[in-house]
């Protein structure tokens, strides 16, 4: 079966670089707020004001946001098991501000994982929707060189996802999950970053995702 692999160094990229198109593959889930190619460093995206992904049709008014800065490909339908993993960097301002791995279904099925700011420091976070979100998150120290990887696996309607960090030279489970999706639905899986509480024209969060790699596993 053919393999489907992507190894994308944005630190090694020309500041004239284009992210998207026939190059790399890639497209955005709704284009960011800013985005350069930070030579030596990586793709520096700052996030649109008021953007996130969360889904709770059951909170007063009911959220159902689906407008988070997401940079994905579609992964074949013929690979039934691949892993998707990422390095970044990043600053926080607001409460919510977020950036880590996407995988995306539709605007109702979907993951995200890595770093979000709550309570004042930052948090290794993981969020997974089945037509409703279910977070769950613990404090985490530096947000510098966060390495993340995920492993994904097509079993029939269900896509089994294990999402991991890296630390002290181990990986370490972070959330194992599963999207409900209908059998041969389309995935795509990159990177995202959100800014929900950030008002526009305010100074906002920005992060800076040195690589992307995708690998048939």
């Amino acid at each position: 079966m053919a393999s489907f692999n992507k190894d994308i160094d944005f630190s090694s990229m020309r500041a004239d670089s284009d992210v998207t198109g026939s190059s790399t593959g890639l497209y955005w889930l709704n284009p960011p707020r800013l985005c350069s190619m930070e030579v030596g460093k990586g793709l520096k995206v700052t996030p649109t004001s008021g953007s996130d992904y969360w889904r709770k049709t059951y909170e007063d008014p009911p959220a159902s946001r689906a407008t988070g800065n997401g940079l994905v490909t579609k992964i074949p339908p013929h690979v039934k098991r691949w892993s998707v993993s990422t390095v970044l960097s990043m600053s926080l301002v607001d409460q919510y501000d977020q950036a880590g791995l996407m995988v995306y279904v539709d605007d109702l099925h979907w993951l995200k994982a890595g770093i979000e700011y709550e309570c004042g420091s930052p948090n290794m976070s993981s969020v997974v929707t089945n037509g409703e979100s279910d977070w769950n998150y613990f404090p985490w120290s530096s947000v510098e060189e966060v390495v993340l990887r995920a492993e994904l696996e097509r079993c029939g309607s269900v896509l089994a996802c294990k999402v991991e960090y890296y630390q002290a030279g181990v990986w370490r489970v972070l959330r194992e999950a599963p999207i409900y999706t209908e059998q041969g639905s389309e995935v795509s899986v990159g990177i995202m970053a959100a800014a929900p509480k950030n008002e526009k024209g305010t100074p906002a969060m920005e992060v800076v995702f040195k690589n992307l790699n995708i690998t048939t596993l």
